[in-house]
C-alpha cells in the first residue's frame, strides 16, 4: 500500500476510535452538550483527512507527509481522549 491510501485510512481509524471514546462517557445531565461528543470527533477527522490530502498533494517529501499523518492521528485521538476524561470541557481553546 502506498502512503496516499494508507494515510486517510489511518486517520479514519483514529476518527472511529476517537468517536467511540467520546461516546462511552456517562452523559447524564449533558443535555445539548452531548452533541459536541457526537459531532466534533468526526468533524476533526474530516478536517485532518483534508489537511493530509492537501499536504500529500503539495509536498514531495515523504518525511513531511509522515509527520503530518502522525500529527493528525495523534490530534484526532487527543480529541477522543479529552472528551472521555474531561467532562464538560472542549478540546479547543475557547473562552
Amino acid at each position: 500500500m502506498k502512503l496516499r491510501s494508507t494515510g486517510p485510512l489511518a486517520i479514519l481509524i483514529s476518527t472511529i476510535v476517537a468517536s467511540i471514546l467520546s461516546m462511552t462517557v456517562d452523559m447524564t445531565g449533558y443535555e445539548l452538550g452531548a452533541i459536541f461528543n457526537l459531532v466534533i470527533p468526526p468533524f476533526v477527522g474530516a478536517l485532518a483527512i483534508i489537511l493530509y490530502l492537501l499536504t500529500d498533494w503539495l509536498s514531495k517529501s515523504k518525511e513531511v507527509k509522515i509527520l503530518v499523518l502522525v500529527s493528525c492521528c495523534i490530534y484526532v485521538l487527543y480529541v477522543g481522549f479529552f472528551f472521555h476524561y474531561n467532562d464538560g470541557y472542549l478540546p479547543f481553546p475557547f473562552d
